[in-house]
């Protein structure tokens, strides 16, 4: 069962998306499927579209209380309408989805602002500097306190990015990593962390082949290369 509903109200209402609170967690439930580095997801993708299975849906949201797939159906519709997805039916109706850019606009600015008009409350077990990945999401904390900041240790957050089970957020880790960028604070790392989210969640849809290949031409062609670097040398 999926632990966690993400769903972004504040994005949903400032751009007038007309999607219900259950369509919304569909679409979170989507994003996370269609991102998951799974071999066994992997192994049903096709050209970028991920097979959703609407049995598996519905085991994984009971609170949704759907009991029938005939049920789904208008929703992914109304889903894709929006501009979230994009769909393919084939003849032996599987339907496959493949996330559209739009979904950035939900799953990216999902950690910016709680309330526009209020700071966020720090919980208890967020009281460093620490980055906090949630292992059934993909939202990414990095709780800083009013009062003198704890040491930042990036090493130690290169770590844990390092070893989130969402491909991107691991991507981002060893990127990071990799060409030694200079973070101080967590603030930065947050700010790091934003900048390549986009392209790191592209990415992760490729194999560590592609992956490995692309990078090995990046470092000799384009130094200063970032992972959407990486991403436009695997399509070429």
């Amino acid at each position: 069962m999926k632990y966690n509903i993400n769903i972004n109200q504040l994005a949903i209402a400032k751009e007038n998306i007309r999607l219900d609170i259950i369509d919304c967690a569909i679409l979170d439930y989507l994003y996370v499927f269609c991102s998951s580095p799974s071999r066994k997801i992997e192994k049903e993708r096709k050209e970028g579209f991920t097979w959703i299975n609407y049995s598996h849906l519905i085991r994984e949201m009971p609170l949704l209380r759907i009991k029938s797939k005939g049920a789904i159906t208008p929703r992914i519709k109304k889903i894709e309408e929006s501009g979230f997805i994009e769909v393919l039916k084939e003849k032996n109706n599987r339907i496959y989805v493949k996330l559209m850019p739009k979904t950035d606009l939900l799953f990216t600015n999902m950690n910016s602002t709680v309330h526009e008009n209020e700071q966020g409350a720090v919980h208890e077990n967020e009281q460093d500097n620490n980055t906090n990945v949630d292992n059934n999401t993909n939202k990414i904390k990095i709780a800083e306190t009013s009062s003198a900041p704890a040491l930042f240790n990036l090493s130690d957050e290169l770590k844990k990015l390092k070893s989130s089970p969402q491909r991107h957020i691991e991507l981002i880790g060893e990127y990071l990593e990799e060409k030694k960028v200079q973070i101080d604070s967590a603030a930065e790392l947050k700010v790091a962390i934003k900048r390549h989210l986009r392209d790191a969640v592209e990415l992760a849809k490729f194999s560590d082949d592609k992956i490995g290949r692309a990078t090995a031409i990046a470092e000799k062609e384009y130094p200063a290369y970032t992972l959407g670097t990486l991403v436009k040398i695997i399509c070429r």
